[in-house]
């Protein structure tokens, strides 16, 4: 009844996605941990949250072209300063 109401005063509002994002999770761990992190120690880090396979393939897609969200230099990633 709440999201009727919503979606009436607001027709481009939608609700928050309640799953978690895995380049948020990784984001946070970086910024937490405040230093490069190997892509073995992010991945550790996530725990059973995600797959490795998905760790590193967002690490991998995420870190190169115009949207890229993390840098990688030296066999760490770091999140990128915009």
């Amino acid at each position: 009844a709440l999201e009727a109401e919503v979606r009436e005063l607001d027709p481009t509002w939608k609700p928050a996605n309640l799953r978690p994002k895995v380049d948020d999770k990784i984001t946070d761990i970086l910024t937490t941990n405040s230093q490069p992190m190997a892509q073995d120690e992010i991945v550790a880090a996530v725990g059973g949250l995600f797959s490795p396979w998905k760790v590193k393939n967002v690490l991998k897609k995420k870190s190169t072209g115009p949207k890229a969200v993390f840098t990688l230099a030296d066999g760490k990633y770091t999140v990128k300063v915009a």
